[in-house]
């Protein structure tokens, strides 16, 4: 048995131009766009839906959201297949108003998965730079700092002081100091049990700051003394022994070192890199060798006259002292010894030798026989 189904039939402008009304259930074919649609009796053809095949039927036919438009500019948002909301960039609340202002759920670009879990009951976010008040919150000290809290700050806190209660931020009446008992030997004297207590300093064993006393055994670690540190010990050590390097009297222009008729030594080398004034009647160098750089020695500095260096020049202690003076009254260097000239050396007059100046000397036959120097 075979059923045949009839349907009307038509073109695009057939049909438009007919606009029939089809019966319900009965077919009409256009065969310009090879689609059918399908009758309720009482709708026009106009106002009949097409039926297309599932693979012709476009997202904007029946309403559906391309892929193209996920995460597009007014896009939708995806599901992930947990039913997750994927969004590329931030979530963004219109409010009750439809305006230019929105609020913006940002997400720094995550580096790993990241999960925040927001409070399962009705309760407002914190943020970190509005004003809020935190309730039924603890706070580790050890992973947290809390800083530039006053005690006027801070509530419904309180330590124990003498027994009693004290809010941070209040004050306590400690009361009477029940005794104070001092040792033999504390530097401390006096005490009491009640009222006002009056305790004195024993300056026998304790120093103060402005009795005249004598330290013994102590150590001064970069003391700031004043005008003058005095003792009245014959002996005095002012350095450690183990110091390699003392910086003394800083910038001073004027140093003074003992008294006037006082004795100063100086047990190692003295470099002097300004120069040296003796004042004094007598200088004394005690050593082995003696070398002075200037090539001139002045003898009888500030001498305004021959008569206040009579006398002057140089002394050689041993058996009997060897001068080289000068004599003011022979007008002349005079020596106490011979003087002696090495081979190849001369005396001068005028830069001229004396043996070319002088007559030949010879020694000879002088007179009747007898011999000595004769001139020839």
């Amino acid at each position: 048995m075979s059923v045949r189904i009839q349907m009307r039939r038509g073109t695009t402008s057939e049909w438009n131009s007919a606009d029939p009304i089809l019966n319900e259930g009965e077919i009409g074919y256009n065969s310009t766009l090879t689609s059918f649609k399908i009758g309720d009796g009482e709708s026009l053809w106009s106002e009949l839906d097409y039926y297309q095949a599932a693979a012709d039927i476009t997202p904007n036919e029946i309403g559906a959201i391309a892929s193209t438009e996920k995460n597009a500019v007014d896009g939708v948002a995806g599901l992930d297949g947990s039913k997750n909301v994927i969004t590329a960039l931030s979530v963004v609340f219109e409010g009750a108003t439809a305006d230019a202002y929105e609020t913006f759920l940002t997400v720094t670009e995550p580096a790993s998965d990241i999960t925040i879990n927001l409070p399962s009951t009705a309760d407002t976010l914190v943020g970190r730079a509005t004003t809020d008040t935190l309730t039924n919150k603890s706070i580790s000290g050890a992973t947290n700092t809390l800083s530039n809290i006053g005690n006027a700050s801070l509530t419904n806190s309180a330590i124990t002081i003498n027994g009693s209660s004290v809010s941070l931020g209040g004050s306590i009446s400690i009361g009477d100091i029940t005794g104070i008992t001092t040792a033999a030997g504390s530097g401390l004297s006096g005490g009491g049990s009640s009222g006002d207590i009056t305790l004195s300093i024993d300056t026998a064993v304790t120093a103060d700051l402005t009795t005249a006393q004598t330290l013994t055994n102590k150590t001064l670690t970069s003391p700031s003394v004043g005008t003058s540190l005095t003792t009245a010990s014959t002996s005095f050590n002012l350095l450690n022994t183990t110091a390699t390097t003392v910086n003394f009297a800083g910038a001073a222009s004027t140093i003074s070192i003992g008294s006037v008729t006082s004795t100063t030594t100086i047990n190692d080398s003295l470099i002097v890199t300004g120069n040296l004034t003796v004042n004094g009647t007598t200088t004394t160098i005690d050593t082995q060798t003696l070398q002075v750089e200037d090539k001139n020695i002045v003898l009888g500095y500030g001498s305004t006259s021959d008569v206040a260096v009579d006398g002057g020049g140089i002394t050689l202690t041993g058996a009997t002292n060897k001068t080289f003076n000068w004599i003011d009254a022979t007008d002349a260097w005079t020596s106490s010894e011979h003087m002696n000239l090495v081979t190849g050396k001369s005396y001068k007059i005028n830069n001229t030798a004396i043996s070319a100046a002088l007559p030949a000397l010879t020694w000879g036959e002088v007179k009747d026989g007898k011999s000595g120097l004769a001139i020839s």
